[in-house]
């Protein structure tokens, strides 16, 4: 059973992946103002020491070490 969820899982993963690649091509040949993927994805919004913050806590949560 959870053979055939991961292998569901990658499948979709990939064929997502061929879907964002193509659109990405076609926006660089006809100069599109958008991606694909950014009709989907929520736009990042917090500062990049937010994230670098977020996972600097991720780290010490499993016990690695930062530098």
């Amino acid at each position: 059973m959870i053979d055939h969820c991961v292998s569901a899982f990658l499948e979709r993963k990939e064929w997502e992946l061929y879907r964002i690649y193509m659109t990405d091509a076609l926006k660089a040949k006809w100069d599109l103002s958008y991606r694909y993927k950014s009709l989907f994805d929520p736009p990042e919004t917090r500062s990049a020491k937010d994230i670098i913050n977020h996972m600097k806590n991720k780290i010490r949560q499993v016990g690695g070490t930062e530098e």
